[in-house]
């Protein structure tokens, strides 16, 4: 059971981290209005008609560099689409290759009936040891 919940949460995170997410916030007049997560990038607006024209302000003051009033800013998570990976990333280590496959194989070769201890003799006992202990199968 929890070999299925750690794989399906481990599926889950693999999809959501690549579905694109990205988190957009709106500015109007260097404020954030509006933010919003969304599945790729989608326009964000204030409501307010030509977003890409210049902030107002009064005529006394003397602008270096002219603004837009309105911008999106977009954080997204970057995805990447290779998920096999290259020759280089990938080593065989022919040391546990060859340990396993011989484990592996020892495991149908045993004989269940074959006892490797055939010269051995269990001790004598000298004392009733659940008596001594006062364990008593009901």
């Amino acid at each position: 059971m929890l070999k299925k919940i750690i794989s399906i949460s481990l599926v889950l995170l693999l999809i959501t981290s690549h579905l694109g997410i990205a988190v957009g916030t709106h500015y109007c007049s260097g404020l954030a209005v509006e933010t919003k997560a969304m599945l790729g990038h989608q326009h964000l607006d204030c409501g307010m008609g030509d977003m890409d024209s210049d902030c107002e302000g009064s005529e006394s003051e003397t602008h270096v560099d002219k603004m837009p009033c309105c911008e999106n800013d977009y954080l997204s998570i970057p995805v990447e689409d290779e998920f096999r990976p290259t020759f280089d990333q990938s080593k065989i280590d022919v040391d546990f290759v060859a340990a396993f496959i011989v484990s592996y194989l020892e495991v149908f070769s045993v004989n269940a009936e074959t006892s490797h201890f055939t010269q051995y003799d269990p001790p004598l006992v000298t004392r009733d040891i659940s008596t001594l202990h006062q364990v008593f199968i009901i």
